[in-house]
């Protein structure tokens, strides 16, 4: 890590707003205490004979991304670090050093806190399956499940969640070079719930990730044609959202 790189993450770090952000990776503790009250929220049913641990994270990662509100905190922080600068002149600062590093210390930044949210939600899904699931719902221990179509439909619920949440971050990262903080939350948002229904329509549900586990669950698709267009469509999606930021980050006048 470049020391730019380091300093931006460390400033990221300060932030207030990315305190709020990783907090919502301690919801699935709220297990524990949903299940000593009359509440339904957070509450675990159905049943967990058959549940592995991956498949237990992409539902938690699924249950608080559907949330939404980790997106609209996550879209607000690249918007303080893109347009929040841009708009205060503080990317002054940064007018000795090359524009394509100073763009790719805070899509680092951002990535790098995206990558630590995951981690704790998969810390705390941890705890809640180990000393919840299993020990209360009659969960196993596997961590992949023991029959491969299990595993795959979990892996691609995985990877189709990490790959919206990495696309929608590129998504507010462009929005907030050029739009205030309320444009670049709303358009993440909207983009968000533009997958989501995309993923729904037949025919244009290829152009979503989350899409791509139904379509294997059904029979539609193999497990490796899934995995192989899933991980090409977010390549895609992620090297045409980097290349409209920094074509558009370069014409930044500060």
């Amino acid at each position: 890590m470049s020391k730019l790189n380091q300093v931006v993450f460390h400033n990221t770090l300060r932030k207030k707003e990315v305190w709020v952000y990783l907090a919502f990776t301690l919801l699935p503790l709220l297990v524990f205490v949903t299940e000593l009250t009359d509440t339904k929220f957070l509450r675990l049913t159905g049943d967990f004979s058959e549940m592995n641990f991956l498949d237990f994270y992409g539902t938690t990662l699924g249950i608080i991304d559907g949330m939404i509100l980790p997106a609209i905190v996550i879209a607000y922080i690249a918007s303080t670090m893109f347009y929040g600068e841009i708009n205060k002149g503080i990317l002054f600062l940064y007018k000795d050093i090359n524009r394509k590093k100073v763009m790719n210390s805070k899509v680092f930044s951002l990535m790098k806190t995206y990558g630590l949210y995951l981690l704790l939600v998969m810390l705390s899904s941890l705890v809640v399956y180990y000393f919840f699931v299993i020990q209360m719902k009659g969960g196993t221990f596997s961590l992949l499940g023991s029959v491969a179509p299990v595993t795959y439909y979990s892996v691609l619920g995985v990877l189709g969640l990490f790959g919206i949440d990495i696309v929608a971050i590129l998504v507010a990262a462009n929005l907030s070079v050029r739009f205030s903080t309320g444009v670049t939350v709303l358009g993440t948002i909207f983009f968000l719930f533009l997958m989501q229904a995309i993923s729904r329509v037949d025919g244009l549900n290829y152009l979503s990730p989350m899409s791509y586990r139904e379509l294997f669950n059904v029979g539609q698709m193999t497990f490796s044609m899934s995995f192989i267009l899933l991980v090409f469509l977010c390549v895609v999606y992620v090297v045409s959202a980097y290349t409209l930021l920094y074509r558009q980050f370069s014409k930044v006048e500060y």
